[in-house]
């Protein structure tokens, strides 16, 4: 077989490998499409009655959890999940009511031959409450399980780690744990954890007053409430699902506290001994954003004349509740609607906002509120003015800087460095002696850049970004008289980057301030003023390189090839399914990524390469609803490489250290490494006045094994600097959980 057509083959099996890499990128990233949503199959267990936010099922012919609605059905075996700020009632079979709070895990079990008609649920994890007012049903944990008679209403809450709190609302339950069988009364509490049961009594004296809305909104990171209570308690007991219970003791006497409650469904209890209060059930959710529309603010209205109102609709609100505070106008009204007139019979000053109503009732309440001035003879909205064309301005000399600039291009092919500066004009209003020009990156200026108030009618702006803008003006008197905005306008800048000598963009003038374009160093040239009495210098030979090895063909980039500290970010992401009922969906970026390469000639004349990369990951579940109890995966991964070259072609050898991932528990994988050793082959062709590196490398570990396809594009910057780009993609055979793995990334090299 001759060389050639050798290399043939290894470029056509890399060209193979990074289809396969571009096929599973495009099905990752949704462009393809592969498999549809699983088939309902089984016996009807009944349906879901309310979903609030993101409820989730999955069927037990499934690894995929699915998004499921109100009256969507369910059936035995069926895995339900409500994920964070979420709630669901499920009705199942005999008139069984079931509520989840959010992050609540539950399975619908079939009845067994002993239990024929009894709905019998699994309890994993969060908040359920369950009621069944004619057929009996039971409720299993991980080493406990109750049987509840008819017309039994039960709440079962996580509390700790692992940890269970049982309350008996109504009817009579029997509960079966490791200590003994125990019989459930109504208002007692028993907690189950590690060490057994143990019950906890409720004392009437100990009371909550002026208790909280039981979900409130937030907009901030925690929301500070104050509870107030009847009696004598000794602690405050704070539960939150997912985290450890807080207990903060309390003074004798003490009658009411202040305390922050981050994002989370909360359980409040106060503790005197072995008595408790009943509990005070807080949830604080992230408020859904009302985004103000119309009118914007700082606008003007004029008196006897309609002003339609107008925001934006959210999925989490079903109603909405417009309001307006002033001195004289006060305004409170509800309607599902997100749209509404009104027309002012008096001056006023106001600030309106738009409060949300939740399905259940709750209020959501705004993040912002537009101040919007009513008067009775604005002035007109002033009529923008089409630019007129005006010469560039003087060329100024370079500043001080200018040697940098020549270090890092040389001056040769130094470019014009062009600012520029918008003229924005616009005509006079009768009567008024001032205007106010508001400029803004985005179309609702709720916060204007630019906000001043002139004597002209023109507005000279300099030093902004290349992007588009929006900017109205209205007319004014120093009096106090105000005047409508004009319609804001758009203007975009961005043209500026490919064409310096546009003139006028969206109505704006554009003028242009050059700075002196750095010359080039002429070179010296000898003047006449003296004969030269020099003696004539002996040149010396010129020193070549000694001669290659024949039978040794390198690239000329090869030939270049010198040692190279690497700089290399990467993002990545791995699609892990596997052996143990495991699907996950991980995906990460590091900075903290590096490389080294060092060649070497050998006696032969042939190019010798140690490569050695280490990269430390941090990977992130995603989307965090598919996979709601996943941990963030950290490891570190190295790779170090032998390889000899001969025509641009090299094989060697290589070792690496890979992800391996193993199962903790029902809902979350683990970060494990294995380390493998197998050969590699690169090619290096020349490309876009860089190189391309197609490199190929199989590796064995005691997992399985790896097939690992990474083509990289580098390109010289002068002598100091390399850069490119490049996608590393691994293909894992019989290696637990995981299928495939892409990652992109960046190289930023220095040679030494």
């Amino acid at each position: 077989m001759t060389r050639t057509s050798r290399d043939r083959k290894i470029i056509f099996v890399l060209l193979i490998a990074l289809g396969v890499e571009l096929f599973l990128l495009l099905a990752h990233t949704g462009v393809i499409q592969i498999g549809g949503k699983s088939a309902s199959t089984g016996v009807a267990a009944g349906h879901v009655a309310k979903a609030h936010n993101h409820l989730r099922r999955r069927n037990v012919n499934s690894l995929v959890w699915e998004t499921s609605q109100t009256h969507e059905p369910l059936y035995f075996h069926d895995a339900v999940l409500t994920l964070k700020e979420s709630t669901a009632t499920l009705e199942l079979e005999t008139s069984t009511e079931v509520t989840l709070s959010e992050n609540t895990l539950i399975t619908i079990e079939p009845p067994d031959d002993l239990h024929t008609g009894e709905i019998r649920l699994r309890f994993l994890r969060g908040n359920l409450q369950a009621r069944n007012p004619f057929q009996a049903s039971s409720i299993e944990g991980d080493a406990w399980s109750m049987n509840l008679k008819s017309g039994s209403e039960v709440e079962l809450r996580e509390v700790g780690d692992r940890g269970v709190e049982v309350r008996l609302k109504g009817g009579e339950g029997v509960l079966k744990a490791a200590d003994g069988m125990k019989n459930l009364k109504a208002n007692e509490i028993l907690r189950l954890s590690k060490s057994g049961a143990a019950k906890i009594a409720l004392d009437s004296s100990l009371t909550w007053t002026n208790t909280p809305p039981r979900r409130i909104y937030l907009h901030g990171e925690a929301v500070p409430l104050q509870l107030e209570w009847e009696g004598g308690p000794s602690q405050l007991l704070i539960q939150t699902l997912g985290h450890e219970e807080q207990i903060l003791n309390l003074a004798h006497g003490q009658k009411s506290i202040l305390t922050d409650l981050p994002y989370g469904h909360h359980r409040l209890y106060l503790r005197s001994g072995t008595s408790s209060s009943a509990a005070l059930d807080v949830q604080v959710w992230r408020a859904p954003l009302i985004h103000l529309l119309a009118p914007l603010p700082r606008n003007r209205a004029e008196l006897n004349t309609p002003v339609t109102f107008l925001w934006q609709k959210s999925p989490q609100v079903e109603a909405f509740n417009l309001k307006m505070n002033g001195s004289a106008v006060k305004m409170s009204e509800r309607q599902p609607a997100n749209i509404l007139t009104r027309t002012f019979t008096q001056e006023e000053d106001v600030q309106w906002y738009v409060e949300g109503l939740d399905t259940d009732g709750f209020v959501v309440p705004p993040l912002y509120r537009y101040p919007l001035f009513i008067r009775e003879r604005p002035f007109a909205a002033p009529k923008l003015k089409l630019p007129q064309l005006r010469q560039p301005a003087t060329v100024k000399p370079p500043g001080p800087g200018a040697w940098l600039w020549s270090w890092v291009m040389p001056a040769a092919q130094a470019e014009e460095k062009t600012k520029f500066e918008a003229v924005f004009s616009w005509e006079p209003v009768p009567g008024a002696n001032q205007y106010v020009i508001e400029i803004s990156e985005s179309a609702d200026f709720r916060n204007p850049i630019v906000n001043a108030v002139l004597k002209t009618t023109e507005f000279t702006w300099e030093g902004f970004f290349l992007q588009a803008y929006y900017w109205r003006v209205a007319a004014g008197h120093s009096k106090g008289r105000m005047g409508v905005f004009s319609d804001p306008v758009g203007v975009d800048f961005s043209p500026l980057k490919k064409n310096i000598n546009i003139a006028a963009l969206d109505g704006v003038l554009i003028r242009k301030i050059v700075q002196a374009a750095l010359a080039a160093v002429p070179k010296h040239t000898p003047t006449n003023s003296a004969p030269s009495t020099a003696k004539t210098a002996v040149v010396p030979a010129p020193i070549t390189a000694p001669p290659e090895k024949r039978g040794v063909e390198l690239t000329e980039a090869q030939k270049n090839w010198r040692p190279i500290l690497l700089w290399q970010p990467h993002y990545g992401v791995i699609q892990v399914t596997g052996t143990e009922d495991t699907e996950a969906n991980l995906s990460g970026a590091t900075m903290m990524a590096f490389g080294l390469e060092y060649p070497w000639r050998d006696s032969d004349g042939a190019l010798w390469l140690f490569d050695l990369s280490i990269n430390y990951f941090s990977f992130k579940p995603e989307p965090k609803e598919t996979f709601p109890f996943q941990q963030d995966l950290r490891w570190l991964e190295f790779d170090a490489s032998f390889a000899r070259f001969r025509s641009g072609l090299g094989y060697g050898f290589s070792a690496r250290q890979m992800l391996s991932l193993r199962r903790t528990d029902y809902e979350a994988v683990t970060g494990d490494t294995a380390l493998g050793f197998g050969p590699i082959a690169q090619q290096n062709l020349p490309l876009l006045r860089g190189e391309l590196n197609l490199r190929l490398q199989v590796t064995f570990s005691r997992d399985g094994q790896a097939v690992v396809a990474t083509p990289e594009w580098r390109a010289r910057i002068g002598p100091r600097m390399v850069t490119g780009i490049g996608v590393e993609g691994i293909m894992l055979i019989d290696i637990p959980d995981i299928g495939y793995s892409i990652q992109g990334f960046a190289t930023l090299g220095f040679p030494f």
